[in-house]
């Protein structure tokens, strides 16, 4: 009897252990697979980062390849134009020596010119390159608002903030207002400022208009602290996308700086978004995100504090615009409503 328990004892322990074992390989098996699953979502991970950073610099480095393309046909142009100068000068140099030796060919000196002068391309091929990148910044408008921290104020502070992403610098602002319209009104004078021309906030400026785009390029002055002033070039383009819910608009832009920032540009890129505020009627609420790459092209060597400056004098112009477009918003929606009280 007792040899029997024994058996039996031993039988137990024996089916024990090998359920331990079976455990064990189980687990084990698991571990495996599961530390494969995390490998493969760290490289994911890894994947979506190098893939956000790349459309960070992608974009920029388009816009100045393109601008730098036209660039170089300006300068071939002026070459051009030098050269046929210098040709019609040595002419008239000939045709005045001619005519100290016979007054009797003054018609032929009247009559010789230098070649007419023909207009820039106002950055054709930058506009271009612009436009076609808006649909694909419109696809990400709510991946780049989300989880955004606003600062509320009026107007927008475009204050830049630096930040690096895989050894890129950039900088960038969040800015949210309200304003005490209906949200129908708003959008209308938010589209007729920012899709019309900039002449009534922007001196300087020749634009060309659509439906739902536009493009401008205009010459800004900034005046420093030291008495002395700097000038910008500036080329924009825009496009309008219009939600149920929503008003969207782009903004794509290189500035170029000139003179002792020759060879400094920034590439920026915005994102507004116009909606009725949540459970207020009369309310509507703008979001702007920008974002500012500032590269330096090699054409002249500059130091950091170049940078800091040029991107300094960037935000502050850009906080001067705001300032304008949202005095004429303001003046716009006011217009609007005392037509409709005066009818």
């Amino acid at each position: 009897m007792r040899e029997f328990r024994n058996t039996q004892a031993a039988i137990r322990r024996q089916r024990y252990r090998q359920k331990l074992k079976n455990e064990k390989e189980t687990l084990a098996q698991q571990e495996s697979e599961l530390s494969r699953e995390l490998a493969k979502l760290q490289a994911a991970q890894e994947e979506v980062g190098a893939s956000q950073a790349r459309r960070l610099t992608l974009g920029t480095w388009r816009a100045i390849a393109a601008r730098q393309r036209e660039r170089r046909v300006e300068a071939e142009q002026k070459q051009k134009l030098l050269r046929a100068e210098v040709v019609g000068r040595s002419r008239m140099i000939e045709q005045m020596n001619l005519l100290l030796q016979d007054t009797c060919r003054l018609q032929q000196l009247l009559a010789c010119e230098t070649m007419p002068r023909s207009g820039e391309n106002n950055g054709a091929e930058l506009f271009k390159t612009f436009l076609q990148e808006m649909d694909g910044l419109y696809a990400q408008t709510n991946d780049v608002l989300h989880g955004l921290v606003y600062k509320s104020s009026v107007p927008a502070a475009y204050d830049l903030k630096p930040k690096w992403k895989d050894g890129t610098m950039y900088f960038d602002s969040a800015d949210r207002m309200e304003f005490l319209y209906a949200f129908e009104e708003a959008e209308d004078a938010m589209t007729t400022i920012l899709m019309s021309d900039p002449n009534a906030c922007l001196q300087n400026a020749s634009v060309m208009e659509s439906k739902v785009t536009v493009t401008m390029k205009y010459h800004l002055k900034y005046r420093l602290t030291q008495g002395k002033s700097v000038d910008f070039v500036i080329y924009g383009a825009g496009k309008k996308y219009k939600e149920n819910d929503r008003l969207v608009y782009l903004w794509r832009g290189l500035t170029e700086g000139q003179g002792e920032f020759d060879g400094l540009q920034s590439d920026e890129t915005t994102w507004i978004v116009v909606r009725p505020s949540r459970g207020v009627e009369t309310s509507t609420i703008l979001e702007c995100y920008s974002r500012i790459v500032p590269v330096n092209i090699g054409m002249k060597s500059t130091g950091n504090n170049n940078v800091e400056m040029f991107v300094k004098i960037v935000a502050e112009s850009g906080e001067k615009e705001s300032k304008e477009m949202m005095k004429m918003m303001e003046s716009l929606m006011l217009n609007d409503r005392n037509c409709v009280f005066d009818n």
